[in-house]
């Protein structure tokens, strides 16, 4: 039989439609099911009244049936059906669809249905997972049925058959496995059975598939135990949905376990609220608080949103549009910038040094209290250890080699050494004695805060085995306690942000106004226009910074990079101290240009060049070369000769 013609509209629809309208392939068996559900809700309405259908809602079912050696997936219902001609303007015209002509046709009693379909589109995605689709049906009242067979685009053939019972069969040829695509994975009973749970859970009929199940063999002894495999006809899908009852019928316990079961949580939700209304939008909402924070909440990775359903069948698993925008980690950025740029800009220097005592206070309370608090809850140091794999020295450095411990000692001290907060602090001291005893007391005074720290992240190693990162494991920890503690600890986290945000960013505006603008450009600027535009590069420093931060994916990252940067600063800084003569104009440029060059070689494309795979080490020999090499080249005398001796002078 000739095949009949898609019309070239057509054509193209089915085409874009196939390729671009769902970006998921696994959507054509929600399509296909809520199809079935149409004809199944079709005849069912039709029973109401007619009494020659002879049938209740109780007697309509879906069945799938899989055969994976002819690589065929089947779904059928014993729906109303379709003839000839429902074949040619359902199937044969792409868009056009029997459900929609049937909400109309019955009216305001759709309301009493549950028909799905909307736009006739549904079924053709079906080509997205199979080659050839044959659908055979037989519609109720008609005593000949139809087969109408497509490969596509090409066109469709619609032939007489037989079929022995009102209904319809959609049988999908699935294509053969590529490099990229794994069609096979449709075949697969365990595939399936998630796919009907994920999107098709609350469809009203029962969705049956055979399943294979495992059972002891009778008369196998009991010291050794055989098992048989058999197959097993299952109802895929619970049918009604917990919202659709109502609240008062409803018991909290049944709730909790909806929500467990559902998405996957060990513990209760915190709070759930049941909303229900009617009028010119008629909806009904179920929301749960959960009652742990998700692991990857202060993640970019995070996407927030509620499942929406539509007539029991899941529309969008996570819909952002029903959640405001108020909080998440773009604003807390926003409004964090905004609150350092304002203690900065208010009170500069002074404010920044007053709100760093009381924000050592706050970390001490939060950070110490919290690591107390995390290391009891879960059982001690000794449960700890316990519960944690034996080969990872948790509370040592056992299996460390000593070329990292050097790492890590050398990366922290270049990075204190020419940190502004430190230095900057330093420089504001009274008088040298004061300045040296202040930075002694402020080292001793970070250690406990630093252990127990360190104390979140191994609690949070037994707690959360699967954290995606490492930088979640203090607010990950912190927020599974009760809010009071959890307060104190984010109070604490929050404190340390403040007094590091505002140093750095007076410091980078005293660094741009002294160092650069007032040297080169404007040496006789007044005081007072200094402060002016000290005042406006806080702004910018602040601006940028927030700017910059929203574009970070990963904390540790940015901090470890921060920190390579900081290696060739730190040589200057000591070359300068212990041996003046060494330090001349040219040495600043010989040693950061090649040793940053090379750190960020080193840290993203040959990391090979990081030597013990510490890229800081590989900067700071960088840095050292560049130093001798500037003094070879350069034979001008260092210009801090001449500055010692004035200031020698002087004292």
């Amino acid at each position: 039989m000739a095949k009949r013609q898609f019309k070239a509209e057509s054509k193209r629809l089915l085409d874009l439609m196939v390729n671009s309208i769902y970006t998921h392939k696994e959507i054509f068996l929600r399509e296909i099911i809520s199809n079935a559900s149409d004809a199944c809700d079709k005849l069912c309405y039709q029973a109401l009244t007619d009494d020659a259908v002879g049938m209740s809602r109780k007697d309509f079912k879906i069945e799938i049936k899989v055969d994976k050696e002819h690589r065929t997936l089947t779904v059928s219902d014993n729906g109303i059906g379709m003839d000839k001609e429902d074949l040619e303007n359902n199937l044969g015209v792409i868009a056009s669809s029997g459900s929609y002509k049937f909400k109309q046709e019955v009216g305001d009693d759709a309301k009493d249905t549950d028909v799905i379909g909307q736009f006739g589109v549904g079924f053709y995605s079906a080509f997205m997972v199979a080659d050839h689709i044959t659908v055979v049906t037989r519609k109720y009242g008609a005593d000949a049925a139809w087969m109408w067979q497509s490969s596509g685009a090409d066109g469709y053939t619609i032939t007489e058959c037989e079929r022995d019972a009102v209904g319809t069969d959609i049988i999908m040829h699935i294509k053969a496995d590529t490099d990229d695509e794994k069609y096979s994975e449709f075949l697969e009973s365990w595939r399936l059975q998630e796919l009907v749970r994920k999107y098709s859970d609350y469809i009203r009929f029962p969705i049956r598939m055979e399943v294979s199940k495992t059972r002891r063999k009778e008369g196998s002894p009991d010291d050794k135990p055989e098992y048989e495999t058999y197959q097993e006809e299952e109802t895929l899908n619970s049918m009604v949905p917990i919202w659709q009852r109502r609240k008062s019928s409803v018991k909290p316990e049944e709730y909790n376990k909806f929500y467990r079961d559902k998405f996957h949580d060990y513990a209760d939700p915190q709070k759930v609220i049941a909303v229900s209304a009617e009028g010119a939008v008629t909806y009904k909402a179920l929301l749960f608080i959960p009652g742990a924070t998700p692991f990857d909440y202060y993640t970019k990775e995070y996407e927030k949103g509620l499942q929406l359903y539509s007539n029991g069948v899941l529309i969008m698993d996570k819909c952002a549009d029903l959640l405001p925008e108020y909080f998440n980690l773009s604003t807390g950025i926003i409004v964090s910038a905004g609150v350092f740029m304002v203690i900065t800009f208010i009170g500069g220097l002074w404010a920044a040094a007053l709100s760093n005592i009381v924000n050592v206070a706050v970390i001490y309370v939060g950070i110490l209290f919290g690591g107390i608090h995390a290391l009891s809850s879960v059982g001690g140091v000794d449960g700890l250890t316990a519960s944690l794999p034996s080969d990872v020295p948790w509370f040592g450095l056992n299996g460390f080699s000593l070329l990292i411990v050097v790492g890590w000692f050398v990366t922290m001290f270049v990075n204190a050494m020419p940190h502004t907060a430190v230095t900057q602090a330093a420089v504001a001291a009274k008088d040298p004695k004061n300045a040296k005893t202040g930075i002694i007391a402020a080292g001793l005074i970070m250690i406990p805060p630093g252990i127990f720290s360190a104390i979140f992240g191994i609690a949070a190693a037994k707690m959360y085995p699967e954290l995606a990162s490492a930088s979640l494991a203090l607010p990950m920890v912190a927020t599974s306690f009760s809010p009071l503690i959890a307060g104190l600890i984010l109070s604490g986290l929050w404190a340390a942000d403040v007094s590091t945000a505002t140093t750095f960013i007076m410091g980078g505006s005293s660094m741009i106004i002294k160092d650069i603008i007032v040297k080169f450009f404007k040496k006789d600027m007044s005081e007072e226009k200094q402060l002016v535009l000290s005042k406006i590069m806080i702004v910018l420093i602040s601006v940028f910074g927030c700017l910059a931060a929203l574009q970070i994916k990963s904390i540790l990252d940015v901090l470890n990079t921060a920190i390579g940067f900081f290696a060739p600063f730190a040589v200057i800084l000591i070359v300068t101290y212990l041996c003046p003569r060494f330090a001349k104009k040219s040495t600043c440029w010989w040693v950061f240009v090649p040793s940053c060059i090379i750190y960020l070689v080193s840290t993203f494309l040959v990391k090979s060049l990081a030597i013990g795979g510490q890229p800081v080490f590989t900067t700071v020999i960088v840095a050292l070369i560049g130093l001798v090499i500037s003094n070879i080249v350069d034979k001008r005398s260092a210009d801090c000769d001449n500055l010692y001796k004035k200031e020698s002078a002087e004292n």
